[in-house]
C-alpha cells in the first residue's frame, strides 16, 4: 500500500512538472540600467536583458519564448520580492564569504488568444574583494571589502498553454455557372448583346454593353446587379469572322454594395458575312455569404452626441460597432476593416430601475445580405455631466 501511495505521489508530481513550461537563463556583468543575458536554456547570444529598474517595474527579456517559438520573450511589468540577501557587507575590514540575492519575480505577458503568468527567481552572486574607494572633492581614500559581481541566473515558469480557440466562422462560398443560350451579339457594333441562361431560374437574362464595357445582371426575383469595367474583345482570326469577349469584375446593387463577383466568356462568329451569333457563351456567378454571429458584448463607451461603442468579446469577425442613440442608427465594422449599415426594423427601449440609471436597447434589422438583431445594456450617470456607458448586450446576425 505505501508503495502504491507514493508511486501515485509521483505519478502526480510528474504530470504537474509536464504542465510547466520552464527556461532558464544566465546573466553577465551589470551596465548602469540593465544586465545583459548571457545565455538562455545553454545556448549563447541573442541578446535580452534584466532591467531591475525598466519604468516603474522590472522588465525581462528573454532571446526566446518557449511558448511562441521564434519570438523574444518580453515580460513587463514584473512584480518582485525578496527571498533572501545573503550579499557581503560593504566596507567592511575582513572579507565575508561569497552571498547572494534571491528574488521572486513575477511576470503576466499577453499571448495572441491568453495571458500567462511567468514566474521563478532570479539570483545574483557576489564576493568579498578588497578595494580602496576614495571620495570626490577632498580625497579621501579608505580600503576595505566590498560585494564584487561574480554571476547572476534566473529560472522562469508558465503553465501550459490552453488550446488555440475554434477559428472564427468563415463565409460560404457559392458558385453559380449559367450555359447560355444561342443568338444575336455583335461585338463590332457597339450595341448591347442579351445573355439568356439555359436555366433561368435564377438568373433570368443579362446586358452586355459594348459602348460602355458594362455587364447588367437581371435575376428572376426583379434584383438587379451591374458590374462596370472592361470589356475583353479578342480576334479568333485575321478574317473578323469570330470573337472571344471575357469578363470579370464584381457585381453591385444599386445602394453599391456587393457580395458577388462575375465571370463572363463568350464566343460570337459571323458566317458568309451574316450577323454574328453567340456560338458559345458561360456565366459563373460566385456569392460570398456571411456567416451567422451570435455574439456578446463588453464594456463600451458612449460619446457626448450618444453614439455608443459596442465591443464584441470576440472581434474576429466583427471588430465594433456603433450605434446612434438618438440618431437610430446601427454600423457594423468588419475586421477586414469593411463596415456594413444595418437599417433598422424594430426598436424598443426598456427602463430597468427606478431612478433611470439602467436601460436596455433592443433592436432589429438588417444590411443587403444579413439580418441583425441586438440588446444593448445601459447604464447612465447623473453625477456632474451626464455619462453612459455600455454594460454588455449581444449582437447577432445572420444572412439573408
Amino acid at each position: 500500500m505505501k508503495v502504491t501511495v507514493a508511486l501515485a505521489v509521483l505519478l502526480t508530481a510528474s504530470v504537474a512538472a509536464a504542465q510547466d513550461v520552464t527556461t532558464s537563463f544566465t546573466l553577465g556583468t551589470p551596465t548602469t540600467n540593465c544586465i545583459p543575458v548571457l545565455s538562455q536554456d545553454g545556448v549563447s547570444g541573442g541578446g535580452g536583458a534584466v532591467c531591475p529598474n525598466g519604468g516603474s517595474a522590472m522588465q525581462i527579456s528573454l532571446p526566446h519564448d518557449p511558448i511562441n517559438p521564434g519570438y523574444p520573450l518580453n515580460m513587463y511589468p514584473c512584480t518582485v520580492a525578496v527571498v533572501s540577501n545573503t550579499v557581503p557587507g560593504y566596507g567592511t575590514k575582513v572579507a565575508s564569504p561569497p552571498g547572494s540575492l534571491v528574488q521572486s519575480v513575477s511576470c503576466p505577458v499577453q499571448y495572441s488568444y491568453f495571458t500567462a503568468t511567468w514566474s521563478g527567481t532570479l539570483t545574483y552572486n557576489y564576493n568579498s574583494v578588497k578595494q580602496t574607494h576614495c571620495s570626490g572633492g577632498h580625497p579621501v581614500c579608505v580600503t576595505a571589502y566590498y560585494p564584487v559581481w561574480a554571476s547572476g541566473s534566473g529560472t522562469f515558469s508558465t503553465a501550459q498553454p490552453p488550446p488555440p480557440p475554434p477559428p472564427p466562422p468563415q463565409p460560404t462560398i457559392s458558385e453559380l455557372a449559367l450555359t447560355l443560350k444561342t443568338g444575336p451579339c455583335d461585338p463590332t457594333s457597339g450595341s448591347v448583346c442579351t445573355l439568356v441562361p439555359t436555366d433561368p431560374n435564377v438568373v433570368a437574362s443579362a446586358f452586355v454593353d459594348f459602348s460602355t464595357g458594362a455587364l447588367t445582371v437581371l435575376y428572376a426575383n426583379g434584383n438587379v446587379r451591374t458590374a462596370p469595367g472592361y470589356l475583353g474583345v479578342s480576334s479568333n482570326g485575321d478574317d473578323g469572322t469570330s470573337y472571344t469577349i471575357s469578363f470579370d469584375g464584381a457585381l453591385y446593387d444599386a445602394s453599391g454594395n456587393s457580395n458577388q463577383t462575375v465571370d463572363l466568356s463568350l464566343v460570337t462568329s459571323s458566317n458568309d458575312g451574316g450577323p454574328f451569333t453567340l456560338t458559345s457563351g458561360t456565366l459563373t456567378i460566385t456569392t460570398t455569404t456571411p456567416p451567422a454571429l451570435a455574439l456578446t458584448l463588453g464594456p463600451g463607451t458612449c460619446d457626448d452626441s450618444y453614439v455608443c461603442t459596442l465591443n464584441p468579446t470576440d472581434a474576429r469577425v466583427l471588430a465594433s460597432a456603433q450605434y446612434s442613440l438618438f440618431g437610430f442608427q446601427l454600423t457594423l465594422q468588419n475586421a477586414d476593416g469593411t463596415q456594413s449599415s444595418v437599417t433598422i426594423e424594430t426598436l424598443s427601449f426598456a427602463v430597468n430601475d427606478p431612478e433611470g440609471s439602467s436601460y436596455t436597447v433592443s433592436g432589429s434589422g438588417r444590411t443587403f445580405d444579413q439580418s441583425v438583431d441586438f440588446t444593448i445594456d445601459l447604464t447612465v450617470d447623473f453625477t456632474g455631466d451626464v455619462t453612459m456607458l455600455v454594460t454588455g448586450g449581444s449582437l447577432n446576425t445572420n444572412p439573408l
